[in-house]
């Protein structure tokens, strides 16, 4: 008897029966990882219909089968905590998902998906969920619902607002809105205290969301690809920024503020509008790097001298050629 085996029959008979009823359906090939390899199912590049369990009880699925459904013989996994179907083809959720109250981690994006069901809002311990290259054209208030949210990539649908009951995440570590039509952020964004990285490229913004000051917990923030022209002043509020990355926008000048980012280490401004810096750049003594490609950068601020002696002699040479700024002198 092989190790996997030996291990469904150490399941409850009910379960042995319902892997047997799933693999019928899904063809699921059996591959057994444990407990200590379950992080495998959480992995983008997995392509195996695979289980995993703990405590004799099945606890994982990994689902890679096409299919349009899920499957109704997986409601009867009580213990789930686990569940990804991504790029499976699926065109709807069941509402019996709800009753998978165990569940923590939910992967069900490049699907087909419209709409989330009301059941959803039974996923009392859901801590992880994707969603990212559906077709929703809503931002689906029931996830509004999910006390125990951490991490919620809802990237590359069709969304144009934010419902105001999303300050309810108050617990959302991680949120992914790229690649929506989003140009506005609710009022009650700024009750998303928590969060640490959020990501906005490639939406529909003219302005600086001004609620974005208020996340003072805010470690990284990509909003490159819209079409903002100014940052607020209030930028500086965020003091444990250290990746800021908003490339492709149409921004002429940036705000002395910007100096009194201490935490600040890497600054994407490439392809915007900007023909110099503020002297306050200087004050950056965090900082790694600074993109600047595709600027009209004319003259650099004395206080430059002092981030190219930190970064070193190599360094600066790298950075002023890479940037076409051979040749550009200090201002006095």
């Amino acid at each position: 008897m092989n190790e996997d085996e030996n291990v469904r029959n150490k399941l409850p008979a009910a379960e042995q029966s319902t892997l047997k009823e799933l693999e019928r359906t899904l063809d699921l090939g059996v591959m057994y990882f444990g407990p200590d390899r379950e992080h495998r199912l959480l992995d983008p590049e997995e392509d195996s219909n695979i289980f995993t369990i703990e405590g004799n009880r099945v606890n994982g699925l990994n689902l890679m089968s096409e299919m349009a459904y899920l499957p109704d013989v997986i409601r009867q996994f009580k213990k789930l905590r686990i569940l990804s179907a991504s790029g499976s083809g699926l065109v709807e959720l069941p509402g019996w998902i709800g009753t998978l109250g165990k569940l923590e981690v939910l992967k069900i994006g490049y699907n087909q998906i419209q709409s989330i069901p009301n059941e959803f809002a039974n996923l009392k311990s859901l801590r992880q969920l994707g969603l990212s290259r559906n077709k929703l054209i809503e931002f689906p208030k029931v996830l509004c619902q999910l006390p125990a949210l951490k991490r919620l990539d809802i990237m590359e649908n069709d969304i144009h607002t934010l419902p105001e009951e999303i300050g309810n995440l108050k617990e959302l570590d991680y949120l992914l809105l790229g690649g929506n039509h989003l140009s506005i952020l609710p009022k009650n964004f700024i009750n998303l205290t928590n969060l640490k990285l959020l990501r906005l490229i490639n939406n529909d913004f003219k302005l600086f969301p001004r609620e974005i000051c208020s996340l003072l917990k805010l470690e990284r923030l990509f909003i490159s690809y819209n079409k903002i022209s100014r940052l607020p002043s209030c930028i500086d509020k965020l003091s444990q920024l250290w990746e800021f990355s908003i490339e492709n926008n149409k921004l002429k000048s940036l705000p002395i503020a910007i100096g009194n980012l201490a935490s600040l280490k890497d600054l994407s401004l490439d392809n915007n509008k900007l023909t110099t810096l503020p002297e306050t750049i200087g004050n950056l003594k965090s900082l790694n790097s600074i993109g600047l490609y595709g600027n009209h950068i004319t003259s650099l601020p004395k206080s430059l001298a002092n981030l190219l002696d930190v970064w070193g002699n190599n360094l600066r040479e790298y950075w002023l050629k890479y940037y076409e700024l051979e040749g550009k002198k200090l201002a006095h």
